[in-house]
Order: C-alpha cells, then sequence, then structure tokens
C-alpha cells in the first residue's frame, strides 16, 4: 500500500500541474532508492490514476537513482549498491538496514529518500 498510497500524493500534484499548464506532455518521476518505493509498481499506480482522472496523453517515465548511507557507530559510508542485497530484502515499511562494516543498525540515510517530479 506504500507505494498506491505516495502515487496517489504524486497524481494530486500532477492533477494540480496540469490544470495550471495546458502544455504538459511529459512528468519525469525521480525515486531515490532508499524511498522504497518499486518503480515498475509505482509507474503501474501512477498512469492507472492518471487514466481514473481523463489524462490519458501524459508520457510518464519514472527513474530511480542511488543514495549513500554513513554509519553513525563506525564512521563508514556506502553506497546504495553496496547495501543492494538488504535493500532488496527490506521491509518497506519498516527498513533495517546494518552497517556492512560493523553490523549494527545504525545507517543514518545522506541522500537517496527523494520523491521528486519534473514538469516538461
Amino acid at each position: 500500500m506504500h507505494d498506491l498510497s505516495k502515487a496517489e500524493e504524486v497524481v494530486a500534484k500532477i492533477i494540480h500541474e496540469a490544470e495550471k499548464n495546458d502544455e504538459l506532455k511529459e512528468v519525469i518521476i525521480t525515486l531515490g532508492i532508499f524511498s522504497f518505493i518499486d518503480p515498475q509498481r509505482f509507474e503501474y499506480w501512477v498512469n492507472n490514476l492518471l487514466e481514473e482522472q481523463g489524462l490519458l496523453d501524459l508520457r510518464i517515465t519514472v527513474k530511480s537513482v542511488p543514495g549513500v548511507a554513513k554509519c553513525t557507530s563506525c564512521g563508514s559510508t556506502f553506497n546504495s549498491d553496496q547495501l543492494m542485497t538488504q535493500l532488496k530484502s527490506a521491509d518497506p515499511h519498516h527498513p533495517v538496514l546494518l552497517c556492512p562494516q560493523c553490523h549494527k543498525p545504525t545507517l543514518d540515510v545522506e541522500s537517496g529518500t527523494e520523491v521528486e517530479l519534473s514538469f516538461h
């Protein structure tokens, strides 16, 4: 349900922008890897919700971007690629990532949590 509720928020913003901008043709949605939103599922929900609103002519592109996390215990920094195994198995509602260096649950996400819209 996380993906659907976030998709509903995003669609509300798209509808608001479409009401202001008759020339709107494309929306690019950028999802940070640490947002724990599945890009394919998210794109599906956004497209279905827009179809319900009659906005069939908008092109939606969803892209995922990496992130960085730093351990507050040992000070090590990791990019999301280094944490991919954990990211794939983490519960998106209650993600707990362990530091690969000291194995403590003390990772502080520094980037990669964004859900950004770009209107074209």
